[in-house]
């Protein structure tokens, strides 16, 4: 009798284990299919909108405006209450409508370009923090950063146009060298601040603190050697530029143009009497950048102001009569894409704000 009642007990147990392991296969098919189903929907919803204000469909607007609305689309999606593993694979679209439509817009640049950043640094988080097997192709691994050459590109296989390099302003130059000089002082000083306490202690959470992988002294250094060679090529450029006008068949260039262009601005030396003052044994890991409000670190910072530095010295196409260089967009990219990886906060709307 006192088996038989064994018997039974152990085939009711059995039959709710095995109900309850059904129930969780079909739970994530479900989801699986939901999933599925959500991102065909989104694709084909956005076949269809309108732009705003206008009436035409999107697929006779601009290649410009399509791509902005597929970007502003996909950014809304990445930010609503959703798993974690749906808003990453929307922030990975939004960040490659966004690189598209840096190269479409050349009036949006500045903006599609740290937009586009901030949501591949956005979709790997989202992705390492809903466990996704998935290796996202970042827009520029820190193992293959493009050169800031106008003169190589300009003359590569790749190039659409073969005209005289771009000049490159002086800003835009200053902007490289200072950076590359700041952070070579960062990268001599940094086994003496908590910077080093910081990464040290935390390796094992790269969600939580998305810098611990990527900051260290071993990538500042090498970020300063990239900023300071990339000053150097562009002085190289212009220097270029001026040495063919001064010997082209047409005499009447304006000379003291053509020796503006030749000059370098680089001073070798500049105040870095901030890096001085948060590099102390005393001193946070992060601080607050003073043009945002936003709390970040010191080498994020200097990146991220060399970035909006930058843009902001690019010269537009009219002025020049044809597009900017790609490789200067590819190493804004790269450069963007560090000070979010640092740990620059992901509010590329702040760092637009006048």
């Amino acid at each position: 009798m006192q088996t038989l009642y064994f018997r039974r007990a152990h085939r009711h147990w059995f039959r709710h284990a095995f109900v309850a392991l059904l129930k969780v296969c079909i739970a994530c098919a479900v989801c699986s299919v939901l999933l599925f189903s959500h991102l065909v929907f989104l694709e084909r919803a956005q076949a269809t909108p309108s732009i705003v204000g206008q009436q035409e469909p999107i697929e006779q607007a601009s290649t410009c405006a399509q791509n902005l609305v597929y970007a502003e689309q996909h950014s809304a999606v990445a930010y609503q209450a959703l798993p974690s593993s749906m808003k990453a694979l929307h922030a990975r679209a939004a960040s490659y409508r966004w690189h598209a439509t840096m190269m479409q817009c050349p009036e949006r640049t500045g903006e599609a370009l740290l937009q586009a950043t901030a949501f591949d640094a956005l979709a790997l988080r989202l992705s390492q923090q809903a466990h996704m097997h998935v290796q996202w192709q970042t827009l520029w691994p820190s193992s293959q950063l493009p050169s800031l050459s106008a003169t190589e590109y300009a003359s590569s296989s790749h190039s659409q146009h073969t005209a005289t390099p771009i000049v490159a302003s002086q800003n835009f130059i200053l902007a490289q060298d200072q950076t590359g000089y700041a952070l070579t002082i960062i990268a001599a000083r940094f086994e003496h601040t908590s910077l080093y306490a910081f990464t040290q202690n935390n390796t094992t959470n790269s969600a939580q603190y998305p810098t611990a992988q990527t900051l260290n002294q071993q990538s500042i250094a090498t970020q300063a050697q990239i900023h300071t060679s990339n000053a150097q090529t562009l002085v190289g450029d212009n220097q270029t530029v001026a040495a063919q006008s001064a010997n082209s068949a047409d005499k009447s260039a304006d000379s003291t143009k053509q020796s503006a262009i030749a000059q370098d601005p680089r001073s070798g030396v500049y105040n870095v009497q901030m890096v001085l003052d948060n590099t102390q044994e005393q001193s946070s890991p992060y601080l607050t950048d003073p043009q945002t409000g936003l709390r970040t670190t010191l080498p994020a910072l200097l990146e991220m102001h060399g970035v909006l530095q930058s843009i902001q010295s690019l010269p537009s196409a009219s002025e020049q009569g044809q597009e900017f260089p790609q490789s200067w967009l590819d190493a804004l990219l790269a450069q963007a894409v560090t000070a979010f990886q640092w740990g620059y906060p992901l509010q590329p709307e702040q760092l637009l704000a006048e």
